[in-house]
């Protein structure tokens, strides 16, 4: 049962700068997302995250991807 909830995979894939999380966490919780787990790291100047974050049902995957773009 997921109680009107689903729980996604993102993966981000950027040039590394400040503010970078702020920008992906706040682009989750503005719209009532839980981030459930997180993995970061910079390489070469590169910052990379993969996080499952759970939303309402009421999202699409669609506009979930949205979010992060």
């Amino acid at each position: 049962m997921n109680n009107g909830r689903t729980r996604y995979v993102i993966s981000v894939l950027a040039r590394d700068r400040v503010g970078i999380i702020q920008c992906i966490a706040s682009a989750i919780t503005d719209r009532g997302g839980d981030i459930d787990g997180m993995s970061q790291t910079v390489v070469h100047g590169y910052f990379t995250v993969i996080l499952t974050a759970t939303f309402e049902d009421r999202y699409t995957q669609d506009e979930i991807l949205s979010l992060i773009h």
